[in-house]
């Protein structure tokens, strides 16, 4: 449940390099960080209701991530916690998938009239979403330039294919059954979905 439970919006850019197959925990990992334009990764931490509990428990996670040198930011209310929570779930729902789908990086969608264009329908189906549960969003327009970048970034969906792990599918699901109980239209997202299940289903015969 929301009461028991911290809210986190991490923008990060970085791959996992090496085999990472193996479930032994003695198995070094070594994780690649990408350059993503001037982006600046930040942990995004607090309490999507307005519980004093909660809020002294996301404080403390924000000190003790900041004391072991990791750029945290206490979010002070619950609206902008979910604000900054719905404008990452606009890139994720978006460049994602499409990613996936196509198996191109982020410099090339992000360059490219037609998938930067899909993305931003995308972005706005996602968006009226979130308003509609009474969340403030940044337009499509600035989620975009905010995803922009001419270095070779993996979304973390394109790597689960790579590697023929089961891909975040769950997390757009959920928004499109929020937006049916909404009555949002959908019909980008819901397209997406589809063919992001049936991209993974075929993962088995590449």
């Amino acid at each position: 449940p929301v009461s028991s439970c911290l809210g986190c919006a991490l923008f990060v850019c970085g791959e996992i390099v090496g085999d990472d197959s193996s479930s032994s925990s003695d198995v070094a990992l070594v994780v690649k960080r990408t350059m993503h334009g001037n982006a600046r990764e930040r942990i995004h931490i607090g309490a999507p209701t307005k519980d004093t509990h909660l809020m002294s428990k996301a404080r403390e996670l924000v000190h003790v991530l900041c004391v072991a040198n990791l750029d945290a930011l206490l979010i002070e209310t619950p609206a902008e916690l979910w604000t900054v929570m719905f404008n990452k779930l606009m890139g994720n729902v978006s460049y994602n998938f499409i990613s996936a789908l196509t198996l191109c990086d982020m410099g090339v969608l992000s360059s490219t009239a037609v998938s930067r264009k899909l993305a931003g329908d995308v972005m706005a189906e996602a968006r009226a979403v979130g308003q509609a549960c009474g969340v403030s969003m940044m337009s499509p327009e600035d989620r975009l330039k905010m995803s922009d970048t001419k270095h070779p970034v993996r979304p973390s969906t394109l790597q689960d294919l790579i590697r023929k792990r089961p891909m975040e599918i769950d997390i757009l699901n959920a928004l499109i059954e929020l937006a049916q109980v909404l009555k949002v239209d959908t019909p980008r997202m819901t397209t997406l979905a589809v063919l992001t299940q049936l991209r993974g289903d075929a993962v088995c015969y590449l």
